[in-house]
């Protein structure tokens, strides 16, 4: 099944404010915690520009260098598709330029926030095809970080449903890396949340759900029993999502897939 064309809506936690004694209160059946901005690339730019020049520092800059934990792969798997103009080029130029060793390494490095290039890639999945570039060229380093987890506990998968929503991108990693992406399901991050509760909620009507249900029977089924911190299941997310925003999609596959989930 081709998620990527089923239309979808993404669903805003903002919209499940309600109003209990005339205060605000928050109802969010996924919770998530805002990421820190990392720090400035300054002490790097500034060692980099003495040593080399800023016009051969994406051919000579050592790969394991760091500013704030980040690397130069790092940094430019957050913007692929313009030219950085601290270093004077992109992704795919880093790729072009540089041995596809050194480059398949710096890939696994996790920063400061323990993520990889691959975490940040998927997090703009939406607007830049690094992800895809990535994949496509160090396919055995892409999947090994796919089960890494970020400080917040979460996976480059988790990120990529709960932030960019990318069908397309999702379709390409659950071609490329099927048994990866059935290991990650049940990968809680420090709330408990899963990719699974995440396709439930941020990805109701895409068919992300479905597919995964169809795939991974064993390892969804699995999620949907795992509690969050505040002790509630992914099926209580189906529940509130259907009878809140009226996205009955997830609630109906669960109703036909693992009827029992719901005695």
């Amino acid at each position: 099944m081709n998620i990527s064309k089923v239309n979808f809506k993404g669903i805003h936690p903002s919209q499940n404010n309600k109003k209990t004694n005339g205060s605000s209160q928050v109802s969010t059946p996924v919770e998530a915690k805002i990421q820190l901005a990392k720090p400035s690339l300054e002490n790097l730019q500034s060692f980099a520009n003495i040593s080399f020049g800023s016009q051969t520092m994406l051919e000579k800059l050592p790969l394991t260098a760091r500013a704030g934990g980040m690397t130069i792969t790092h940094a430019l798997a957050e913007n692929n598709d313009r030219i950085n103009s601290f270093y004077k080029g992109t992704l795919k130029d880093l790729i072009e330029l540089r041995n596809p060793e050194e480059v398949a390494a710096s890939i696994k490095i996790q920063d400061d926030f323990k993520e990889t290039p691959v975490h940040i890639a998927a997090r703009v999945a939406d607007r830049s095809k690094g992800l895809e570039l990535l994949a496509e060229n160090f396919p055995e380093a892409v999947k090994e970080t796919l089960t890494m987890q970020n400080k917040q506990g979460r996976t480059p998968v988790q990120i990529l449903i709960m932030n960019s929503r990318n069908t397309d991108a999702i379709d390409m990693l659950t071609e490329k890396f099927p048994d990866t992406i059935e290991k990650t399901l049940t990968i809680q991050d420090e709330l408990g949340n899963t990719p699974v509760s995440a396709a439930i909620y941020f990805l109701p009507e895409s068919g992300l759900f479905e597919y995964f249900c169809e795939q991974y029977p064993e390892a969804t089924k699995k999620a949907l029993t795992l509690q969050r911190k505040d002790g509630k299941t992914p099926v209580y997310t189906a529940r509130f999502i259907a009878e809140n925003q009226n996205q009955t999609a997830p609630l109906n596959t669960i109703k036909n897939k693992f009827p029992e989930l719901l005695k």
